[in-house]
């Protein structure tokens, strides 16, 4: 869903559109993104791929940043392993999203290095330079982006304990990250109040629960059954040949202190965006936790990477997280029996779509010669457990995008005699098709199979097959 609204907000006439575009709520975040997108030129008319592309090459230069990292460390084989475990992770599916987490990903992963060659002697000014510049970048990509400033702050918190040392000039660089992050607060303080009506509604999707934070941990950390499964299969594989190669001393000491803090303040990501949320957001979802997805690419080499089995181990593991690369594919939620459904509907009649959700992802370039006559209602008042975020933002997006059919609900049963409902099966946060239903006017059902229901509808259903009373 959210790629559509990313996708109107950069096509906009110009870059002042644009910033009125994420001003007006298409976006609750920067819009330092949406402008380094606008300036790419779309291929086609229908191009999804330039939209995207910043989030790929972002994807690929996290994966670098840690290949890095864990080079400066460890054999080659394990170095490929950190950059492997990233791709493979769910981040994948960030990464070819229209959106800004890949590249938050990346500016996190570039600041991890850069710390790293501080933490390796290369006090100079251009590693604080570059590690300043990643971390404001970070702010004006989005909101949650101080979550990186607090990592890096605790890895230098980690360091000078151990070490017994404050490094000042670290120090003042994170705190020079404040008069950028400061400059973003009247912007932030605006989209709150724009989204004050979902955080605070009984309902909202992205309350902080401790149930959520457990749940995108155990996601972020695992990802699926498939990865425990041949991480222990490759360990136990390892184990039945002879293991071979040390790690340098020097290395491992130098890898154990710098790794050690990463690892231990990367861990901490959960806990601080949970925070976050529950004090001071409002808002509580599993994306918001991005530099979390660093941590396996980080952890397993700094937990393996000292022993005699890790080049073998890393060596197993690295074809079989391709193949996990290879058989992934985009987090494509649109579903396509909405697709059919409106094709084999009549031309020239309005197609009422129930879902906020479903009637957003239609927005797409690809399915609108099929959505064209696709209408959303709004303006229900009274309906009990409803999260109106999706209704919020199909009109925040209509401002932008005014060839959307968006109507009040009792002003299109005045103006439309006869139309169409769409609705998905099940229809949980379809709140629009039970209420035509309330008013009799879903006359017949004209299409069903496992995934939607199709009716046909009308203010006088006389002249149709009586109406159903089944959904």
């Amino acid at each position: 869903m959210d790629e559509v609204l990313t996708y109107y907000t950069i096509r906009q006439a110009d870059l002042s559109h644009v910033l009125r575009a994420v001003w007006s709520g298409t976006d609750f975040s920067p819009f330092f993104m949406h402008a380094v997108l606008h300036v790419i030129p779309p291929v086609d008319q229908g191009d999804l791929l330039s939209p995207r592309i910043l989030s790929i090459f972002s994807a690929y230069g996290a994966a670098l940043c840690l290949l890095r990292l864990a080079r400066k460390y460890f054999e080659l084989p394990v170095a490929v392993l950190s950059f492997s475990l990233l791709l493979a992770s769910y981040f994948f599916f960030f990464a070819v999203q229209a959106r800004e987490y890949a590249l938050i990903v990346f500016l996190f992963s570039a600041s991890l290095l850069v710390w790293s060659n501080v933490c390796d002697g290369n006090n100079d000014r251009k590693n604080l330079f570059l590690l300043w510049v990643f971390l404001s970048l970070t702010l004006c990509t989005h909101f949650y982006g101080v979550v990186s400033i607090v990592v890096m702050a605790l890895c230098e918190t980690v360091w000078d304990l151990r070490t017994r040392r404050i490094r000042w000039p670290v120090w003042i660089t994170l705190a020079a990250t404040c008069p950028v992050g400061m400059a973003w607060i009247p912007w932030a303080r605006h989209l709150q109040m724009l989204n004050a009506g979902d955080q605070n509604g009984p309902f909202y999707y992205a309350y902080p629960t401790f149930e959520k934070l457990w749940s995108y941990t155990v996601l972020f950390v695992g990802g699926n059954y498939v990865f425990p499964i041949i991480a222990v299969s490759c360990l136990a594989a390892s184990f039945l040949f002879p293991g071979s190669g040390d790690v340098p001393p020097e290395n491992a000491q130098a890898g154990r202190r710098v790794l050690g803090c990463i690892v231990l303040s990367v861990g901490c990501v959960p806990l601080i965006v949970f925070c976050l949320a529950r004090f001071l957001t409002g808002s509580f979802s599993a994306r918001y936790m991005a530099d979390f997805l660093t941590f396996d690419a980080v952890a397993i080499p700094f937990a393996i990477g000292w022993t005699r089995r890790a080049t073998l181990f890393s060596m197993l593991m690295c074809p079989a997280l391709a193949c996990m690369i290879v058989l992934y594919s985009a987090d494509d939620t649109m579903d396509l029996s909405s697709v059919r459904s409106l094709r084999a509907i009549p031309s020239g009649l309005p197609v009422v779509i129930g879902e906020g959700l479903l009637f957003i992802e239609l927005q797409q370039k690809i399915y609108r010669p099929f959505s064209r006559h696709a209408v959303y209602l709004y303006g229900l008042e009274n309906v009990p457990n409803v999260d109106r975020t999706n209704e919020h933002a199909i009109r925040y997006l209509h401002k932008v995008v005014p060839w959307m059919r968006v109507s009040q609900f009792d002003d299109f049963l005045r103006d439309n005699h006869h139309f169409y409902v769409l609705s998905r099966n099940p229809a949980t946060e379809d709140y629009v098709s039970p209420a035509l239903r309330q008013r009799g006017v879903l006359c017949r059902t004209a299409f069903r199979d496992a995934d939607v229901t199709v009716f046909e509808a009308g203010t006088d259903c006389k002249r149709m097959v009586p109406a159903v009373s089944g959904h």
